[in-house]
């Protein structure tokens, strides 16, 4: 990288800065179905490793309180579209 170049990192962290877990109750599916294989840290971790390697955070965002809109009222009722079939 350039001296005075930036790095966005967007990544998908978790909520326990203990690495216990994802809390919510859903780490069985996040880990069979989305990250399988892998390991959630904590935002803190990511920007510690950051810091170490010399890089600095000039702005840090947790989009979790958004995540519920876009599946909320504004989201069509897909149960309620009546089914086209094949005659």
């Amino acid at each position: 990288m350039k001296p005075g170049g930036l790095v966005l990192n967007h990544g998908i962290t978790t909520a326990e800065p203990r690495g216990s877990g994802i809390g919510s109750g859903i780490a069985e599916f996040i880990e069979d179905y989305v990250f399988p294989g892998g390991e959630l840290v904590h935002a803190a971790d990511v920007l510690r490793a950051a810091a170490g390697s010399g890089l600095e955070c000039l702005d840090a965002e947790n989009l979790r309180p958004h995540y519920g809109k876009p599946c909320g009222t504004g989201s069509p009722d897909w149960n309620s579209t009546p089914t086209k079939r094949a005659a």
